[in-house]
């Protein structure tokens, strides 16, 4: 890149200091002498070659040319070891005689000679070394001007100037440390999506430790970190679990001891009974989704349907109908209607009302519940979506006689939408409120993978 900047600045500068000058100036001058030959006496024909002697070009006039070795004959005589003659270079000669005027309807041989045709890319040597190359030109009189530069004497390998032999080094190299960059660097992106798909699902997949050895040792390294934290994830689920159903025990045997209790103190104590009883019937609905099948395929529109069956007797809900009604999804459809009614049940709690409607993009279709409520502040969103936290707006219903939430819904909503492979976010809504998006991946040809 810095060569192709210094190549456009030297060609900027060129065509500021010399506007008439050509990218390639040596069809011009190759034309002046002709035209300078043509008007010249014998004698002086003799002066001009004899002032070019010590120059960077040898001139000489001759009757007639070497004779030509085409192509195939050529070959042949070079076999046997007879070459002699030249071979023409065709591209070449079209090249220089469409440069100039007083060329173009000259005859014209551009060829190297027969034995020089017997090295290895000809015309690629003769491109980067002129010298090499003669070039005959008809004049006015019959006669022929043979021009041929002065070979240089550079320091070559196998013919190719050093020079010329550095660049394509240069560049062969740089080609294969490219190669052996995105070789090496190849499980960069497989371990980048399984990490966003293990963040989203919380499921392991162990990674091939392939690559450069520190490569290896970051795979080694998350596939141990997937399992720590799954195996962490999981324990804290069968707690939940284990202290949910456990905790009904010694909830049956308070319930008998309080029967024989003041009746307004009964009353109180059922009432927080019935509330921790709600807490570990929501803690065990949070455990299950672990051990559900995603095995069914789900129309959104029968999802939507159910839901409004659920909410029938609620004129607070509005239920919007999909566009699409074969649009589907690989899951549970217990779990997702009891995702979305959490969520209906939240809009209508905090905002009086619950508006429903589902649209499908490339892969996805998005499932939003939005609410005209007060919502929820941007900086406690991912709070709320863990298990057992309660937001402002819960906590002052619940100092004005409303009821109080159990912090497990939205938990409850995340983790429906992880064992989906999906997503859910907190979202300001259109008209102000909340509104709540889960998004799920469309039905594919298999099932979702439950392990």
């Amino acid at each position: 890149m810095l060569q192709l900047l210094m190549l456009s600045v030297y060609l900027a500068d060129r065509r500021e200091t010399a506007p008439d000058a050509r990218l390639l100036p040596f069809p011009a001058q190759l034309a002046d002498i002709v035209t300078l030959f043509d008007r010249a006496t014998p004698e002086e024909r003799r002066m001009i070659v004899h002032g070019f002697s010590d120059g960077l070009i040898d001139l000489q006039t001759a009757a007639e040319l070497p004779p030509a070795v085409e192509s195939d004959a050529g070959l042949v005589a070079r076999l046997l070891g007879r070459a002699e003659g030249e071979v023409p270079l065709p591209w070449a000669r079209e090249l220089i005689a469409g440069a100039s005027d007083v060329l173009r309807d000259r005859p014209l041989r551009l060829a190297i000679p027969a034995a020089a045709a017997d090295a290895p890319l000809p015309k690629l040597r003769a491109a980067l070394s002129p010298g090499r190359a003669r070039i005959a030109v008809g004049l006015a009189d019959g006669s022929w001007l043979i021009v041929q530069r002065r070979q240089q004497a550079p320091f070559t390998v196998l013919g190719i100037p050093a020079g010329i032999l550095s660049a394509l080094l240069s560049a062969g190299f740089a080609v294969f440390a490219i190669a052996l960059v995105w070789r090496e660097t190849r499980p960069l992106k497989p371990l980048s999506l399984a990490a966003r798909r293990f963040g989203a699902t919380l499921q392991p997949r162990p990674q091939p430790e392939t690559g450069a050895p520190d490569l290896r040792d970051l795979i080694r390294a998350f596939n141990a970190m997937q399992h720590q934290i799954a195996e962490a994830d999981r324990a804290r689920t069968d707690m939940i679990a284990a202290l949910s159903h456990d905790v009904r025990t010694p909830l049956a045997r308070l319930s008998m001891r309080l029967r024989k209790a003041d009746a307004t103190l009964q009353e109180a104590a059922f009432r927080d009974i019935g509330e921790i009883s709600h807490l570990a019937d929501a803690a065990h609905d949070y455990a299950a989704t672990d051990f559900a099948k995603l095995t069914e395929r789900i129309t959104i529109d029968s999802l939507c349907t159910d839901l409004a069956r659920l909410h029938g007797q609620t004129p607070a809900v509005t239920i919007v109908p999909m566009a699409d009604r074969h649009v589907s999804v690989f899951g549970n459809r217990q779990l997702l209607l009891r995702a979305l009614g959490n969520l209906v049940d939240n809009a209508i709690k905090y905002g009086g009302s619950a508006r429903v409607a589902a649209t499908s993009t490339e892969g996805e279709v998005a499932i939003e519940v939005s609410d005209r409520g007060p919502g929820i502040d941007v900086t406690e969103r991912r709070r709320l979506l863990e298990p057992f936290q309660r937001g402002d707006v819960a906590r002052q219903r619940s100092a004005i006689g409303g009821s109080e939430g159990l912090g497990m819904g939205l938990a409850l909503v995340q983790r429906v939408a992880s064992r989906h492979h999906g997503r859910f976010s907190l979202n300001d809504g259109r008209e102000g409120g909340l509104c709540a998006r889960l998004t799920l991946p469309i039905a594919g040809a298999a099932p979702l993978q439950t392990e």
